[in-house]
């Protein structure tokens, strides 16, 4: 990851861990967020178990997300934890994690982040740390035309505070489930939702697959 990249996100956490005003903020946005996606990714969870957020941020979904008997590891390139802890700081493309650890892995809008030529290494070490028949759920931003495209790109910078080397390697629904195939990933699902920001919409697509 280019030096500098994280530099805006790290700082706005850095400051909220102090900030009682923009931790508020911050917690609003993100518990928000959790609740929105939480029944979407709630089905296609074991309910024991290991589950892996690779790219977890703040850590508000990771929080929802937990349950009794169902154990959450948190994992990221940078430390921007505000809820809970950041259990590993590592690259996604190179997890210190033995194969077959876990029951699911989570890339919650985490691949559009990482360069395109990079991508199939995140996947391919999901695929190394599942359990044979474990599920891999992915959600990205996608698009239908180069409007769309574009419209991606600035929501995310704004909405991520990510603004310097992002490569914005967003795909098409159809893209997304061929490098989950090329992977060696078993599709399950993959369905497209089209959220409106204003009068921009935004398709968020969820992928669900299995490793064989």
């Amino acid at each position: 990851m280019p030096n500098g990249r994280k530099w805006a996100q790290q700082s706005i956490v850095r400051i909220a861990r102090h900030n009682t005003l923009l931790s508020r903020v911050i917690d609003f946005g993100g518990a928000k967020r959790a609740r929105r996606l939480l029944p979407l990714l709630e089905r296609w969870l074991p309910r024991c178990g290991r589950v892996l957020d690779i790219g977890t941020g703040t850590g508000h979904l990771t929080a929802a997300l937990e349950a009794p008997a169902r154990r959450l590891i948190c994992c990221d390139v940078a430390d921007l934890s505000l809820v809970g802890k950041l259990d590993c700081l590592a690259d996604g493309a190179c997890l210190p994690f033995r194969a077959a650890l876990f029951d699911a892995v989570l890339l919650v809008t985490v691949l559009h982040h990482i360069p395109a030529a990079n991508q199939a290494g995140v996947l391919r070490e999901a695929f190394r740390v599942l359990r044979p028949q474990g599920r891999l759920i992915v959600m990205e931003d996608t698009f239908h035309n180069s409007f769309e495209r574009h419209a991606v790109g600035i929501f995310d910078s704004l909405f991520s505070a990510e603004f310097v080397g992002h490569p914005h390697s967003n795909r098409t629904l159809d893209q997304w489930a061929g490098l989950l195939a090329a992977s060696g990933f078993r599709l399950l699902e993959g369905n497209e939702r089209v959220y409106w920001y204003g009068i921009v919409p935004i398709r968020h697509s969820l992928l669900i697959a299995e490793r064989p």
